[in-house]
């Protein structure tokens, strides 16, 4: 592992001793479920589904009516379709364990003063870990420095929104399985494994068993119905021909050959095999399937919903357009303006952080290759930070600046025009620039400056006496096979749906670049919580 000097933090971590101690007493990071033999709970599957009963009945008794030949036809179709059920159960477990080990996740800590890389089976209580935007927890944790840190927590909690997680005493737990949303920290673990919140309801993961497909459902009610009509058939034949002949053995045989030859015994074989056949071929694209059924559910697909950042886009943000406000001038950022200076960008990278973890703000870093801050970052002394808060959220950052504070903030133009109380023509002229940037699919930011007179600095950013810079407008950029793909799903009659957390005219934009049929439709998180269901339902 390679290790560098610890520079996110001052804490010195675990000692290597303290690890290896922790690790004989607590065990791996793992939550392992029951041990049992994988093998024989695959052909206990296999054995107990009423299609393989069925095929063993009617084989059985081909054999007892001395049919030896079609007994052995019988017995090849269920040797086949049982084999191709093992043979696709155990190489979807083998590739899907590989594939886990493969991708097995690494964590970096803080261990005799070092950061280093670990696998997440190897942290224990105790241990400082560092976690970043996007990243999913590796274990239960309390917060110990943080920075405009929020938590997806749906998985353990089921609270939809993200929650704001500080360093203080309140607020300050992580728990393993959530994931970060925005921001990046430094936590102490303080439980793995089992003794985790998550690890507490392993047991009904453990015991949890996948529903039956609605085919699996219908060939079973099938079976069961065809195997009722067979054995109707089969007493009454017997009784009419015992009460005609009084030979009970041929009166017998009779009737068992009528039965099995009025029950298609090979329905189940072909279904099953050509549900297994489904499933080898996805193998062959690099698909891999949990077993067969999985066949029939992406055959019975109509609706798929597609993420945007990251899915259909590359995650790669680029500042594109730099709108001046006091100049009423949009900027196209390209390498021929190298040495302009450009007060709105100074204002937008002194608001961003200067080891930048999201996105958008190592966009707006980047954009220093194209023209030159008026106020370089590295010149001046930040002495106060108002993490991204509020609905519409903004952030701010003090510096000392030539004898005075200088205040430079970003975030949502709704929240930032709101701070300048601008002139309402003013106003207009800008939402107006929003409007048209956001129509043509970027993400827009307004930034905005403070000089900032008299100490100490209001409780809050809304309270600086602000003053409009102007925009910065970025673009993830569509993936190249994104709108060939669309074409062939909606060429299937499968009906595609876009959902983010841009703004209408982002989300529409991009739909149309990806080619969605219906990118007019919209429909917005607050109107969809003031739904009915029968409403929510007809959208």
């Amino acid at each position: 592992m390679g290790q560098t000097n610890n520079t996110a933090s001052l804490l010195s971590g675990l000692s290597l001793a303290e690890v290896a101690a922790l690790r004989q007493q607590y065990g791996p990071n793992a939550i392992t479920a029951k041990a049992s033999s994988a093998l024989l709970r695959i052909v206990w599957r296999i054995v107990k589904e009423p299609m393989f009963i069925m095929l063993v009945v009617a084989c059985s008794l081909y054999f007892l009516l001395g049919n030896t030949d079609e007994g052995f036809l019988m017995l090849f179709g269920i040797a086949a379709v049982a084999a191709i059920s093992l043979f696709q159960d155990i190489k979807s477990a083998n590739a899907l364990a590989a594939l886990q080990a493969f991708a097995a996740p690494k964590v970096i800590v803080v261990r005799n003063g070092f950061e280093t890389q670990v696998p997440q089976e190897e942290l224990v209580p105790g241990d400082i870990i560092i976690v970043e935007e996007g990243m999913r927890l590796p274990a239960d944790a309390i917060i110990l420095e943080a920075h405009d840190c929020t938590v997806n927590e749906s998985l353990v909690t089921g609270e939809s929104y993200p929650v704001e997680k500080t360093a203080g005493e309140e607020n300050n737990r992580l728990y393993q399985g959530t994931s970060l949303s925005t921001g990046k920290c430094i936590a102490r673990v303080s439980a793995t494994g089992r003794n985790t919140e998550l690890g507490k309801i392993g047991k009904l993961v453990d015991e949890y068993r996948s529903p039956k497909t609605r085919l699996q459902n219908w060939l079973n009610s099938f079976v069961i119905r065809l195997s009722a009509f067979g054995l109707a058939g089969f007493v009454l034949v017997l009784v009419m021909n015992y009460l005609r002949s009084h030979q009970l053995v041929p009166s017998l045989l009779f009737a068992l050959t009528l039965a099995m030859s009025a029950v298609p015994e090979e329905i189940p074989v072909a279904f099953t095999s050509f549900m297994a056949l489904g499933a080898y071929k996805l193998s062959k694209l690099g698909i891999i399937s949990r077993g067969p059924g999985v066949v029939e559910n992406l055959g019975a697909v109509n609706v798929i919903c597609f993420d945007k950042t990251g899915t259909l886009t590359e995650n790669k943000m680029e500042l594109k357009i730099v709108y001046d406000f006091t100049k009423r001038q949009r900027l196209l950022l390209t390498d021929t303006m190298c040495n302009e200076e450009n007060e709105v960008l100074a204002m937008a990278i002194l608001a961003s952080e200067a080891e930048p973890f999201d996105a958008m703000e190592k966009a707006i870093l980047s954009a220093r290759k194209f023209c030159t801050p008026t106020v370089d970052q590295k010149d001046v002394k930040m002495i106060h930070e108002y993490p991204l808060e509020g609905r519409p959220p903004m952030m701010t950052h003090v510096y000392q600046y030539n004898n005075s504070l200088l205040a430079a903030g970003k975030g949502a133009p709704e929240r930032v025009l709101r701070c300048c109380h601008l002139a309402e023509q003013d106003q207009a002229i800008l939402m107006e620039e929003v409007t048209a940037l956001t129509a043509e699919g970027y993400r827009v930011l307004a930034v905005a400056a403070a000089i900032c007179e008299g100490n100490p600095l209001p409780p809050t950013q809304d309270e600086l006496p602000w003053q409009c810079k102007g925009l910065v407008a970025l673009q993830d950029p569509l993936k190249e096979n994104v709108p060939s793909i669309i074409r062939e799903l909606q060429a299937a009659k499968v009906n595609i749906k876009l959902v983010t957390g841009d703004s209408p005219q982002t989300a529409r934009q991009i739909a149309r670049q990806a080619g969605i049929l219906s990118y007019e439709d919209c429909v917005t998180g607050d109107e969809i919580m003031h739904m009915n269901i029968e409403t929510l339902r007809t959208a």
